[in-house]
Order: C-alpha cells, then structure tokens, then sequence
C-alpha cells in the first residue's frame, strides 16, 4: 500500500479514518453490504490485466457510523514502475445527489400538483352530483330497503373519493402551517393515545425522551398527522407478528456540512425518532419511500400519499426527514425539526 500526505488527508476528511486505521484492513470493511459484491467484483476485475479500469458509485461507511456516497474509479497501474499497483480515485457525492433526488422529487411534485389541479374542480362537481343523487335515493328508499345497503356503499365510496382528492390536492399545494412554540412530548403522547386502541396489543408503544426542552417551532396538527401515517406504516410493517414501535426525542445541533447534506440551516433542532423492528425495505423499496403514490401495500389497502405527506409536512416546517433501515432489521424515522 503506497499513499501521500494528500490521500491521507482526503480519505480522512471523507470518511473519518485516519490512515492506521485502513492499512491492513479489507475494502468490503467500508463498502455497504449491498455494494459488497459489486465492489468485489469491480476489484477482481481490475486485478487481472495492466491497464484496466472500472468505475463504481458505491456507499461507503464514515467512521461515525453513518454512509456517504462516493463515484469511484480504479485503473491496474501494475505496468508502471513508479506506482507498481491499483491507483484508485474516489470523489464524495453524497450532497450532490441528495439535492438531485430533492429536485427530482420537487418536480414530481410540481407535476402531480398541476394534475390534481386540472382535474379536482371537476371531479368534485361529479362526486358531488354522485352523493346528491344517493343521498336522495336512501331517503325514498328508506331504512328498510333491499338497495339501501347498495346506497350506502354508493356514499362510502363517494366519500373515500371525495377525501383521496382533497389530499391529493393539497398534498400539492403550497403549505401554510400555523407554526408556533410547540413541545413534541405532549403531542406524542396525545397519538399514542389516541391509536392505542388501533394498533394492535401485540405491537408495544415505547416513549423514550432524553433530557433538556423539546420545544419546537412547529404546527402541532402537522406534526400529530405525520406521526400517525409513520405509526400506521410501523404497524403494518410489522404484521402480524409480535413487535414494537419506539418513539425517541433528543436535541441535536447541526453543524454546516450536516445541515447541507439535509437541506436545512446549520443550528439547534430537536430530532423526533420512530423506530420500528418489522420487516424493513430492501434498498430499490428505501429509494422510492417518499414518491407519491409508490406503496407496497396490496390493491386498495394504500394510496402512497403517507410518507410523502409526512415528508412535505416536515420540509414546509423547516426540517428534514432521515431513512435508515434495510431488510429484517426493521425501519428508522428520524424527523428533524428547528428548535424553539
């Protein structure tokens, strides 16, 4: 392993590892499991012949624990006596496509926004001619009749309708939230209360708050939606088996990389954690978590609005929302949100 004062200094500002604590140590040590084989492939590869070369965008561990994302190139230089080994290129991309997911996914958003906006108006004026004429029709058929039950799910699905485009529609348009001095503990507890008696008994309901104010600038009717669509999707991640959702808060200071990774302003926040042991997502699932209407749920069991909700409710807020979670090892929310 040959390096200069300038490698050293790179990988260590990247990754937090100093130089004794890679040598001797295997590449698949820093590479995400499921980047493992494609990098042992791509390093087999370039083994093999003086001169090859591959090139790589692959998760790698910082030594805090978290990843970043970094667009690797390698090139056997075994034919060069100089450098006599594998030269090897690795540049951070971590911000870059973060803020292009964040864009794509705004434009996405712009579109469904312009869609839901062409077809509301008049979709309501047919739902409600739809409920009008039901509704009509169960008062002259009566109570008794052999159609009222056919009436009334008439109605149910008007109404399902009727409430599927008032999301979509303002899950599009701009957010103006009654933002104000809010403690996150008594909104927690008032949605745990008021879903225990939905969630089934199985599933344990765990508060864990840390010490210090959890005061935040924030709209509490927001806040109580986003936890109840994050509750729900714990739930139904954890099926049928026995589990537990746990619900942490802890205050946070942002420094400026941090916050540029995020998409927020460098400063205190006050970090809301929901955390689940279901099944967790497979990394083609974690990619598309916040896409509208991208669900995993059967045919009429979701409308792939809730986490994109949750995600536009905490953005309007200030904040930002974090992912981890992989296969088997269930499913972390952490939603960060400005101190008061």
């Amino acid at each position: 392993v040959c390096s200069s004062d300038l490698e050293n200094a790179a990988v260590e500002r990247v990754l937090g590892y100093a130089h004794g604590e890679r040598v001797g140590r295997s590449i698949a040590e820093f590479v995400h499991p499921d980047a493992a084989a494609a990098a042992a492939t791509g390093f087999a590869d370039v083994m093999t012949t003086p001169g090859t070369a591959t090139t790589r965008v692959l998760r790698c561990r910082h030594k805090s624990g978290g990843w970043r994302t970094l667009e690797t190139a390698g090139r056997n230089m075994f034919h060069v006596p100089a450098i006599a080994g594998i030269l090897g290129v690795g540049r951070d991309v971590t911000e870059r496509l973060d803020f292009e997911a964040r864009a794509r996914a705004a434009e996405r958003l712009e579109a469904i926004s312009r869609l839901a906006g062409g077809i509301a108006h008049d979709f309501n004026n047919l739902l409600t001619a739809i409920r009008g004429n039901a509704e009509l029709a169960a008062s002259i058929a009566g109570a008794g009749s052999p159609v009222a039950e056919n009436i009334e799910e008439v109605l149910r699905a008007s109404r399902r309708a009727q409430e599927l485009v008032r999301r979509i529609t303002a899950f599009g348009r701009p957010k103006h939230h009654d933002r104000h001095v809010t403690d996150l503990r008594p909104v927690v507890d008032e949605v745990l209360h008021l879903l225990r008696s939905a969630i089934p008994a199985r599933i344990s309901l765990e508060t864990r708050y840390a010490s210090g104010s959890s005061m935040v600038n924030a709209d509490a009717a927001q806040v109580h939606e986003a936890l109840v669509n994050l509750t729900t999707n714990a739930a139904d991640a954890i099926g049928h088996g026995i589990g537990t959702i746990e619900y942490l808060i802890d205050r946070c200071t942002l420094d400026a990389p941090t916050a540029e990774r995020l998409g927020v302003t460098p400063g205190p926040y006050v970090r809301l954690t929901v955390k689940d042991n279901g099944a967790g997502m497979d990394e083609a699932t974690r990619a598309r978590a916040f896409d509208a209407f991208f669900t995993t749920k059967e045919p009429g069991k979701g409308t792939g609005l809730g986490l994109a909700s949750v995600r536009a409710i905490v953005e309007a807020m200030g904040g930002s929302i974090e992912l981890e979670t992989a296969p088997g090892r269930g499913t972390t929310f952490a939603l960060v949100l400005p101190a008061a």
